[in-house]
């Protein structure tokens, strides 16, 4: 009989972790990695090559439907630069109303970020590059030239803009 006691004592016996402990010791890890995670990942270089990513597109779009508007005013294949309605060198006499400067029937550098309705509030801009304007997230050294989309206006006629980015430094 003292043996089944003894049995019967030892099978009770739990061996383990409360529900308490296991508790704390879930809300101390979920502590550490809130105030560790942001250390190892970093997603404000992501948020912004997304949006020259968005911005990329946009210019795209842009640079499409003002060359289509230029075809159907007969002015698209002109190797004029339109300032607002008056070209500079007017060779046919048609005027443009597209609502942008254009060259080669295609927004012009200025136009550019009008067109595409890129906000001076939330991009940067350098138009010091010969042909061509660079932006950046507002804030960013445009002048790094690493976190950036670029819009070349087409050199000659026949050409669509060439947007390219680069997202390196972003």
């Amino acid at each position: 009989m003292k043996q089944n006691v003894m049995k019967y004592q030892t099978m009770n016996k739990q061996t383990g972790f409360t529900l308490v402990e296991l508790v704390a010791v879930i809300v101390l890890l979920g502590i550490l990695a809130v105030a560790a995670l942001p250390r190892f990942i970093s997603l404000s270089g992501d948020v912004k090559a997304a949006r020259l990513k968005a911005a990329k597109g946009a210019m795209e779009s842009a640079a499409t439907m003002v060359h289509g508007k230029a075809i159907i005013l007969g002015i698209a294949n002109e190797g004029v630069h339109y300032v607002g309605s008056r070209p500079q060198h007017n060779p046919t006499g048609k005027v443009n109303t597209s609502g942008f400067d254009l060259n080669q029937g295609y927004p012009w550098v200025t136009s550019i970020a009008d067109a595409a309705g890129l906000s001076a509030d939330d991009w940067d801009r350098d138009i010091t590059i010969n042909n061509a304007i660079a932006f950046s997230v507002k804030g960013d050294d445009v002048s790094d030239r690493t976190c950036q989309v670029i819009y070349n206006m087409p050199v000659r006629r026949g050409l669509r803009p060439e947007i390219t980015i680069d997202v390196t430094g972003c």
